[in-house]
């Protein structure tokens, strides 16, 4: 009686592991080869970079209120 259910346990997993491979793993390849296609140049963006305008602030970090 348990080696039945045990057996009927394995055979459902497997069956799902399997339907799960078939039905959802193309379309992770397709994904991540659209990703690849999208060109992107990093090197032309940090070229571009050294003229960008500064902005300067007050740092205010490590200002505390006075306590009275």
């Amino acid at each position: 009686m348990r080696a039945r259910s045990v057996v009927s346990v394995i055979a459902v997993l497997l069956t799902g592991i399997a339907l799960k491979l078939a039905l959802f793993g193309p379309t992770q390849v397709a994904a991540v080869s659209s990703f690849k296609s999208s060109g992107l140049d990093i090197e032309l963006m940090h070229q571009g970079a050294k003229s960008l305008p500064e902005l300067k602030f007050q740092d205010m970090t490590f200002v505390f209120p006075a306590s009275e």
